[in-house]
């Protein structure tokens, strides 16, 4: 039996620690940065022109989602306070609304299908929209003689060079931390469900996965044969050979772990760039008697095309069928 569900545990673990590691970053780094203006002389224009707090709200509420980064925006200027008293007490509220506004706008943006470039650009112009109106509100709503309008555009002029920053680091960050993270949360989830014993075979792509208590090659070729789509998919399956290695080499399958795999599937997956792993490699599956190759590595065994081995395997699938039923009488 194959059937498909969502995966949706640890997720607010998940969140708890992305948005402790974005707070952690976004305080720790305007200290590195106001370190240096100190030993260059530069004192607080380093940290002011590279705005070193914006680059992890910005990046955790793009990978994230919104709720992680707005809070992360929220509170990093307000633990960076009460750690070091930076920023001042009159800048304080305006700059948590800031980071808060990048991070809830990144967020917003996260599975919104757009270039990388423009959902930062947009989340910027958020948050300093956000903070101009706060800045706004307090000297023409509440009469404050504690900051300046002018401080709207000082801002933007001063962290020019921050920006620029941002909109060559983030892109490139969020790429080698997606294809990382997927690729091993994936794999993580495939295989914690495949050793809780309860199923032979399991296949998981972001939040979706495909189980299967069917034995030997079966999950494989049921799935094919009802059009499952498993291009991308992380796999996890008992004992794999030449047969099911060409199987998920057709099905578009990027990375499988088997407890047993065998010199063959390896020689298949190198062939076609599919990740592999496993805990025994063994030169070739042999039969459930011990007395020679398995019939399905048998099958392939001069096959090379992994279309061409599904239809053989199908085929040898319904000779062992019918010779079981026909024993069976």
């Amino acid at each position: 039996m194959t059937h498909s569900l969502t995966l949706n545990k640890s997720a607010v673990k998940t969140q708890t620690l992305t948005t402790a590691a974005a707070v952690f970053a976004a305080v720790a780094l305007p200290q590195i940065f106001h370190g240096m203006g100190a030993i260059s002389g530069l004192g607080s224009a380093l940290g002011e022109a590279f705005l070193p707090m914006h680059l992890p709200v910005l990046l955790v509420g793009l990978l994230a989602g919104p709720a992680v980064g707005m809070v992360a925006g929220a509170l990093s200027p307000l633990i960076s306070f009460a750690l070091s008293g930076m920023p001042t007490v009159a800048l304080l509220p305006f700059l948590m609304i800031e980071l808060a506004g990048y991070g809830l706008a990144a967020g917003a943006l996260h599975k919104v299908k757009m270039p990388v470039f423009g959902k930062l650009l947009l989340a910027q112009i958020v948050g300093r929209i956000l903070k101009a109106g706060a800045l706004l509100l307090a000297v023409y709503g509440l009469g404050s003689q504690t900051v300046e309008v002018s401080l709207i555009w000082n801002c933007v002029i001063t962290g020019l060079p921050g920006v620029l920053l941002q909109w060559c680091l983030i892109p490139l960050l969020m790429f080698w931390m997606e294809s990382r993270g997927k690729r091993y949360n994936d794999m993580d989830h495939a295989k914690a469900l495949f050793q809780s014993g309860n199923y032979t075979c399991v296949l998981c792509k972001d939040d979706i996965i495909h189980t299967s208590t069917l034995s030997g090659i079966s999950p494989m070729v049921e799935f094919i044969t009802a059009g499952t789509n498993l291009s991308g998919y992380s796999a996890a399956d008992k004992i794999v050979g030449k047969a099911a290695a060409m199987l998920f080499v057709l099905a578009g399958v990027r990375e499988v772990y088997a407890c047993v795999m065998s010199e063959q599937a390896v020689k298949v997956f190198l062939q076609n760039g599919v990740r592999y792993s496993c805990d025994t490699l063994t030169h070739v599956i042999i039969n459930r008697a011990g007395t020679g190759l398995c019939p399905m590595e048998q099958t392939v065994k001069y096959i090379e095309n992994p279309s061409d081995a599904f239809d053989a395997i199908k085929h040898t699938l319904n000779l062992l069928k019918t010779k079981k039923m026909e024993n069976a009488v």
